[in-house]
């Protein structure tokens, strides 16, 4: 209708109005836009709702900084709305702008406050950033106004999983497994298997196996559903079951992350190797299948990371350390990767380059594991009171026979042997 002759030739605002809300109703938004722009060129009062539709099209079409400027402009002209204020939100969180996005989203539950729209967007806002408790508290706002709103309360049992609350999580999914459900509801499986992964989350591997099981004899193909089935059997040290499960996945995903995994697999298999030459097999077929997924992307830390890891475990400290350099580069705020670079250093005796990197790991996630490691570095400078002070705050953390072991022996090479024993 909109090609027609009898259209094309009516150029007027009102025109470009009616094609533009035919393409945003097709998800078209690129000639959305073009048209909308269109109409903005017209001479004459603007209608109020432009700005409103030109920032909602650039914010589909990928466009957030611009999306933004257009419901600034709308704010200026025609004050706050609920659905100005989701969608100022929507555009931050765009631009994973979580905290800007969830202000916008409390701006507009002032104007509404069981606003659902904003309440969930909201709440996966507060999942993003691990504040899984008050996700929890937006679902619970949904689920007064709407009970029986199931997806909602899958949310809501996820939120809750996810903070640690696992019995509460099935007691939610199991609410739902008993509820009166319709088609358009969670299916089965998918209920099957967050009551799986809740239990394998809390260390039930094997009866959180079952449901997974359960949940794939519905739906066997199931991306997710697979991989918690992985998760589980990693869990249970099976890790050739799990390389296989990966393999089979793969098959059918062509997603890199599954080869990551059978990567990550056969890394750990070298690592509880006894056998000197099988160990020594699994490195290197672990870096094989890392060289393989980076002919296809170079653009997963993760994969340089885990190669990295591999490399490290066959001494090869060069080409490790090229690797897991490569992975800061990506991402400069991930604690794993310079503890990576610190064990490196650690293992080619650059005990002072280690602490550097333990230092910086500690800055961005304060562990036990890596306080510990920094100590050992500082017991080979024989920097033996400053040893003794990191072992204390790795303690602090957990207590660790490994920890204190090592303490001990750092205070006998000190003639402490009183405070040894």
């Amino acid at each position: 209708l909109i090609n027609s002759s009898k259209i094309t030739e009516n150029e007027n605002a009102y025109s470009y109005e009616i094609r533009a809300k035919i393409h945003q109703g097709l998800e078209e938004y690129e000639e959305a836009i073009q048209n909308l722009d269109k109409e903005m060129a017209f001479k004459g009062k603007k209608r109020k709702g432009i700005f409103f539709d030109l920032g909602y099209c650039h914010a589909n079409n990928g466009n957030a900084e611009l999306s933004l400027e257009y419901y600034k402009k709308y704010i200026e002209n025609y004050g706050l709305t609920t659905s100005i204020a989701q969608n100022v939100g929507f555009a931050f969180a765009e631009k994973n702008e979580y905290d800007e996005a969830i202000e916008w989203y409390d701006k507009g539950l002032v104007l509404n406050s069981q606003h659902k729209g904003i309440l969930n967007n909201k709440a996966k806002s507060l999942e993003i950033l691990s504040k899984f408790n008050e996700a929890v508290e937006c679902y619970n706002k949904i689920l007064e106004d709407e009970p029986e709103d199931f997806w909602m309360l899958n949310s809501k049992g996820n939120a809750l999983v996810n903070a640690g609350k696992f019995i509460e999580g099935i007691e939610v999914f199991k609410q739902i497994q008993s509820a009166n459900t319709t088609k358009d509801d969670p299916p089965k499986e998918m209920i099957l298997n967050n009551i799986g992964w809740a239990m394998i989350k809390q260390g039930e591997y094997e009866k959180g196996l079952e449901y997974v099981e359960d949940a794939l004899k519905i739906n066997p193909n199931k991306d997710y559903i697979l991989d918690s089935k992985g998760q589980a059997l990693r869990s249970l040290k099976k890790y050739k079951e799990a390389i296989k499960l990966y393999e089979e996945k793969y098959k059918l995903s062509k997603n890199e992350d599954d080869r990551l995994w059978i990567g990550i697999c056969l890394d750990i298999l070298g690592n509880i190797e006894d056998n000197t030459v099988e160990k020594q097999k699994y490195y290197q077929e672990a870096i094989k299948i890392y060289d393989l997924i980076l002919e296809i992307t170079q653009d997963d830390a993760f994969v340089w990371y885990n190669k990295a890891i591999s490399l490290t475990s066959i001494k090869k400290y060069k080409e490790a350390k090229k690797n897991i350099l490569k992975a800061i580069e990506m991402n400069p705020n991930k604690d794993i990767f310079w503890d990576q670079l610190g064990k490196i250093s650690s293992d080619e005796g650059n005990y002072q380059q280690a602490i550097i990197c333990y230092d910086k790991s500690l800055k961005i996630v304060t562990s036990e594991v890596i306080l510990h490691k920094k100590a050992n570095a500082l017991y080979n400078l024989e920097k033996y009171e400053e040893a003794i002070d990191c072992y204390d705050k790795a303690l602090e953390i957990e207590f660790k026979i490994d920890t204190i072991t090592d303490k001990g022996d750092t205070l006998h090479m000190m003639n402490e042997y009183e405070k040894a024993i």
